[in-house]
Formats: C-alpha cells, sequence, structure tokens
C-alpha cells in the first residue's frame, strides 16, 4: 500500500509537472487565436486632479435578484489608468435615525470596465429584505497610477537592452523586473498586449514561467496563440502612484421603481 501511495504521488507530480509548461511551437501557430482590441486611453493626472475626478456615492443595485439592494460606490475618472487601480473597501459602519448600528451581510462587487466603478452592498443577514438604513460611514483606499506609459516593441526595435526581450514566433520573453507592470487579475484590458503582423490582438496562453534563459538572463516568457510581430506593455513609472484614504458618510440611495428589475437606470435610453 505503501509503494502504491508513492506511486500515485509521483504520477500526479509527473502530470502536472507535463501541463504546467510551454506547449509546441506548432500548437500555437496552427491555429491563431486573435479577438478584438480592447480600447484603451491613458491621461496624466496630478494628485489634486484625480481626487477631483473620485467621487463615492450612494446606490441601488437593479439586478434582477437583490433588487434595490443598497450599495456604496467608487466613480474613478473614466480612463484607462482606473483599470489598474488598487482598490480597497474598509468595512462600513451602518446606523438606524436613532444612531444605533445596523447588522447587515457585506458584498464586495468589482471593478466594473464599462462604468469606471467598483462598489460594495449591504444585505440582510437574517432574511431577503432590503436593508433599511439612516447613514453608512467607511472609507476606500485606492491605490491609483498618475500616469500610464506604453512601451511598443518589435524585432526591429527591441527597447532597452536591459529589458533583453526576445519576440520568437508565439514566444516572447522579458526581464521582468526592468520594468513595473500593473497587477491586474479580473479586467478584460491586460498590461501585457501581442499582436499579430494584420494588427490582431492576440490570445495569450494561459501559462508562463520566470527562470534563467541561455543567455543568463532572468526572464519572464509567455506564449501566445499566434506569431507575435508587435508586443506592448503598459508600465507605470514608480513615482507615479498614488495612495489616497478617501472617508465617506452617506445617506441611502432612493429606490428604484418597482417592475424596472433587470434595467440599468444609467443605461442610455432608446
Amino acid at each position: 500500500m505503501r509503494n502504491t501511495g508513492w506511486l500515485a504521488v509521483l504520477l500526479f507530480f509527473f502530470v502536472a509537472t507535463s501541463v504546467a509548461q510551454m506547449p509546441p511551437r506548432a500548437e500555437l501557430t496552427s491555429h491563431p487565436k486573435a479577438g478584438p482590441d480592447i480600447p484603451h486611453t491613458f491621461k496624466t493626472f496630478t494628485e489634486a486632479q484625480l481626487r477631483a475626478g473620485i467621487a463615492i456615492v450612494s446606490g441601488r443595485s437593479h439586478a434582477m435578484f437583490g433588487y434595490n439592494t443598497p450599495e456604496v460606490r467608487l466613480l474613478l475618472p473614466k480612463v484607462s489608468n482606473s483599470a489598474y487601480a488598487d482598490i480597497d473597501f474598509s468595512d462600513p459602519a451602518l446606523v438606524d435615525a436613532a444612531g444605533k448600528p445596523v447588522r447587515i451581510e457585506l458584498e464586495r462587487g468589482g471593478y466594473n470596465e464599462e462604468k469606471f466603478s467598483d462598489e460594495i452592498r449591504f444585505r440582510s443577514p437574517d432574511s431577503d429584505a432590503v436593508v433599511t438604513f439612516a447613514r453608512v460611514r467607511g472609507s476606500v483606499k485606492v491605490k491609483y497610477p498618475l500616469e500610464v506609459q506604453t512601451l511598443t516593441l518589435t524585432p526591429a526595435d527591441p527597447g532597452p537592452k536591459e529589458l533583453a526581450l526576445k519576440l520568437d514566433g508565439p514566444f516572447v520573453s522579458f526581464a521582468p523586473d526592468v520594468l513595473e507592470v500593473p497587477d491586474v487579475s479580473f479586467t478584460d484590458l491586460k498590461p501585457i498586449r501581442a499582436y499579430d503582423a494584420a494588427g490582431r490582438l492576440l490570445e495569450r496562453y494561459s501559462y508562463s514561467e520566470t527562470s534563467t534563459d541561455d543567455d543568463g538572463n532572468y526572464a519572464t516568457r509567455m506564449a501566445f496563440y499566434g506569431n507575435v510581430a508587435r508586443l506592448e506593455i503598459d508600465v507605470v513609472p514608480e513615482q507615479a502612484w498614488v495612495e489616497l484614504n478617501l472617508p465617506y458618510n452617506l445617506t441611502p440611495a432612493p429606490l428604484l421603481p418597482a417592475g424596472h428589475e433587470g434595467e440599468d437606470p444609467d443605461a442610455p435610453q432608446p
């Protein structure tokens, strides 16, 4: 039994190691995968301009389920810098008209690329009833890039020598410590984008690796479904990051009218 167990462990390790590696070149280039490019426009801010461009407001969910659930929304400037912001809502404090605490179940949203916003929602911990309260207080920490620079790199123009960029068909490698690349997870806009010779945005393979290459450079290697003719990398200069702690003290938003569940009140009207 013990030997069988060790064999199972070794088999699992072998399978996991086999999966976590770059695919063959032909697998990536025989069926290129491309999609529409994500529109992106960056702006350079001062801290004062950024503060003036941020709002924290009360809102209501328009979703079919949880309609009229109260929210606190963070509205960021409507530029692509906002996709790279790091947002952290503190736990809010809700009180009723008498100033007594209101118990809630906190639900955290996520960054909305179409609205350049994020939010938290307040649900009743004991029922499906809409939470009622008089005021909500809290704060939001926002780490925001006041400037985003885009490097455009090609085989003929591979950028600075210390970047150690290599474009090899579907494979791309570069020195990661040279650049301040924003860290994102769920946004459609990615800070590293590859395009083929026709200018189409290529889909990225899910696995990447960082190791020492044949030339002795510490490099990140990634792959795309197609031959890369141009690479774009968004970088944020270290001094361009600003951290804000934004307090709020809000009354709840008015209830949305019955019968409009699932309809976004902020959507353009026909």
